[in-house]
C-alpha cells in the first residue's frame, strides 16, 4: 500500500523522484519565504519556517489522501483535500508573486528612479509655482466674496446694507484677518447709481487690500527654506548614476536611495504645507494641501507586498501579459511538478 511505501527499500526511480521533489520543494520554499518576508516584514527565520510549512504540508496531505483512498476513509480524504488546496493556494500565490517581482522589479525601479530624479531636480521651481498657484487660488476665492458683497449692495430686491450684505462684508473681513471696511449708510440712501458707485468704490478698496496682502503673503513664503540641499544633492547624484547604469547597484542600494528620495521630497512638501498653515494675511479655509508629483512610497517598494503586486497588475491590465502569465506558469509547474512526483513516484508501491 502507498501508506507503507517508505517501509520498503527505495528503488532507483523513487530515489531520483525524491531528489527531484526535494529540489522543486526547495524552490517553492525559497519563493514562498521571500514573498512572505517582503510582504509582512517578518524575520528571515520565521519566513522560512512558514515557507517550509507551506511546501511540506501539501506533501503530508498527499500521503493522507493516498491512505484515505486506499482505505476508503471519507473524512480524512476530505480533510486532506481541503488542507492541501488551502496550503497550495498560499504556495501558488506567494510563488507567482516572487517570480513576478524578480522579473518586473528592475523596470519598475527604473520608472521610480526617473520620477524621483525629475521631481527632486525641479523641486524648487515647482515649489515656487505651486506657492504662486495656491495663493492665486486663495486670492480668487476672496475676490469672489468681494463681488458677492458688491452684488448684494446693489441688489434691486434688497438694496443697500441689510443683514445679508453686512454678513457678506464680515465674510470678506474674516478672509483678510484684522481688516475692517467701514460703510457709510448715508451714501447708500440715495439713488441706484449712488449705490452702484459706492459698491464699486468699496470693492476697489477691498481689492486693493487683497492685492497688497497677497503680494506680502507670497513674498513671506519661501519654499527654498524647506529644501535640504545637503541631502537632496547627493541623492540626485546617486539617482543619476543609477539611470546611467542600474546594473552597478544591488537591490538594497536602489531601494534605500529611492526610499530616501521619496522621503526627502515629501518632507519638503510637508514643510511648505506647514508654511501655509501658519497665520497669514489671507485666510482661505478651502486651500488644498500640496500633494506633489510622487506617491508616498515608490511603486517598486509597494510591489514587495503581495497585495500591492496583484493590484499593480490589475491596474495596469497585465493579467494577460506574458510576464505575469510566465510567473504564474513557473509557480504552477514548480508546485504541480513536486506534487505529481511525490504522489506518483515517491509514494508509489513497488
Amino acid at each position: 500500500m502507498r501508506g507503507r511505501a517508505f517501509d520498503e527499500p527505495m528503488s532507483t526511480n523513487r530515489k531520483i523522484g525524491l531528489i527531484v521533489y526535494i529540489f522543486l520543494a526547495a524552490i517553492s520554499i525559497w519563493a514562498t519565504s521571500e514573498s512572505l518576508i517582503l510582504t509582512f516584514d517578518i524575520p528571515i527565520l520565521v519566513g522560512y519556517l512558514v515557507g517550509s510549512a507551506a511546501a511540506l504540508i501539501p506533501a503530508m496531505m498527499l500521503g493522507l489522501i493516498s491512505d484515505s483512498i486506499n482505505n476508503r476513509k471519507l473524512i480524512p480524504l476530505l480533510l486532506g483535500i481541503v488542507v492541501f488546496l488551502v496550503t497550495w493556494g498560499v504556495s501558488l500565490t506567494t510563488n507567482s508573486h516572487n517570480f513576478y517581482l524578480k522579473g518586473a522589479l528592475k523596470s519598475v525601479q527604473v520608472e521610480d528612479i526617473k520620477a524621483a530624479y525629475t521631481a527632486l531636480s525641479n523641486l524648487e521651481p515647482n515649489a515656487n509655482a505651486i506657492v504662486g498657484s495656491t495663493i492665486g487660488n486663495c486670492k480668487a476665492s476672496i475676490q469672489s466674496k468681494i463681488v458677492n458683497f458688491q452684488n448684494e449692495v446693489i441688489n434691486k430686491s434688497n438694496p443697500g446694507m441689510g443683514p445679508h450684505a453686512d454678513s457678506l462684508k464680515r465674510v470678506v473681513e474674516e478672509s483678510m484677518p484684522g481688516s475692517q471696511f467701514s460703510i457709510s449708510h448715508r451714501d447708500l440712501a440715495y439713488s441706484e447709481n449712488n449705490r452702484i458707485n459706492y459698491a464699486n468704490s468699496v470693492g476697489k478698496i477691498m481689492t486693493t487690500e487683497l492685492n497688497d496682502r497677497a503680494d506680502k503673503y507670497q513674498s513671506s513664503i519661501v519654499p527654498s527654506i524647506c529644501i535640504t540641499y545637503d541631502k537632496i544633492n547627493p541623492l540626485l547624484s546617486d539617482l543619476n548614476r543609477m539611470l546611467t547604469d542600474i546594473r552597478q547597484f544591488d537591490n538594497n542600494s536602489i531601494r534605500n536611495t529611492l526610499s530616501s528620495s521619496y522621503t526627502e521630497y515629501h518632507k519638503t512638501l510637508d514643510c511648505i504645507n506647514n508654511l501655509f498653515k501658519t497665520a497669514g494675511p489671507l485666510n482661505c479655509t478651502n486651500n488644498e494641501t500640496i500633494s506633489g508629483d510622487l506617491d508616498r512610497t515608490p511603486k517598486s517598494i509597494d510591489l514587495e507586498h503581495i497585495g500591492n503586486t496583484y493590484k499593480h497588475v490589475a491596474n495596469n491590465k497585465q493579467f494577460a501579459s506574458s510576464r505575469f502569465l510566465f510567473s504564474l506558469l513557473i509557480a504552477f509547474i514548480v508546485d504541480m511538478g513536486a506534487f505529481v512526483i511525490f504522489y506518483f513516484i515517491v509514494l508509489k508501491d513497488e
